[in-house]
């Protein structure tokens, strides 16, 4: 880290300071000490890694620019590893996640066993986005991918309660596997499989105690393709 006392006038030393421990406060957070901070900032080290925003907000700069360039890299991973949500759109370097995909996280939980009412599944992106890596996936995701919670016990043992599965947009039926669909107005993650002597379309609950149904590929008055699983976390 460079000597932050170096980016600080003396007598500007005390306001910094002040406005870093209001900062913290306004967080809901206990500020250190007003002697500790001056301590430190004495002494150009020793700044604990999570006061590094505070400061940065008080000295007008960015976070980076109170890291050294030739330890930038190695700390801006290590601080992705921690806080993905955070940091994601803070680091400008793209080497730093040139081996990560980002997904958007749904706020609803898509059922295994009774569904949730939706009218437009972009309703429910929360805005948060999760840091994963690349090598999870057999090919690139052709376009965004989003990351959603199961509910229910009709997929088990497939999926289980609190489950996630994550899956890219897409709207039809292309090779048999798991979806992200809405059928009779519920959100559900359920198999499909083409049945060809019937030419329908299997949708169907692992659990054999719950209901599987048919519906004819093209039928979209109570059926609709929502997204393509890529992978499960269970």
């Amino acid at each position: 880290m460079k000597n932050i006392k170096a980016m600080i006038p003396p007598r500007n030393k005390k306001d910094v300071i002040a406005r870093v421990r209001e900062l913290v406060e306004a967080d809901g957070k206990k500020p250190p000490a007003e002697k500790t901070l001056y301590a430190k900032l004495s002494e150009g080290r020793g700044i604990q890694l999570w006061l590094v925003p505070y400061f940065a907000s008080a000295l007008g700069v960015t976070e980076q620019d109170l890291f050294d360039p030739s330890k930038r890299h190695k700390i801006a991973k290590e601080e992705v590893r921690k806080d993905p949500f955070r940091y994601l759109d803070e680091i400008e370097d793209a080497a730093v996640l040139k081996h990560a995909i980002t997904a958007e996280v749904m706020s609803v939980k898509a059922a295994a066993g009774t569904g949730n009412n939706i009218e437009s599944i972009d309703v429910f992106t929360t805005g948060r986005k999760a840091v994963l890596d690349s090598i999870i996936f057999k090919a690139p995701p052709k376009g965004p991918i989003r990351l959603m919670q199961v509910d229910g016990y009709s997929m088990v043992p497939m999926l289980y309660p609190d489950s996630w599965v994550i899956y890219e947009d897409a709207i039809e039926y292309t090779v048999d596997g798991l979806y992200v669909i809405n059928y009779s107005n519920e959100l559900m993650v359920k198999l499909l499989q083409f049945n060809p002597e019937e030419d329908v379309l299997e949708i169907i609950s692992k659990n054999p105690e719950y209901k599987s149904w048919k519906v004819r590929p093209g039928d979209q008055s109570t059926f609709q393709i929502v997204g393509k699983v890529l992978r499960c976390i269970i």
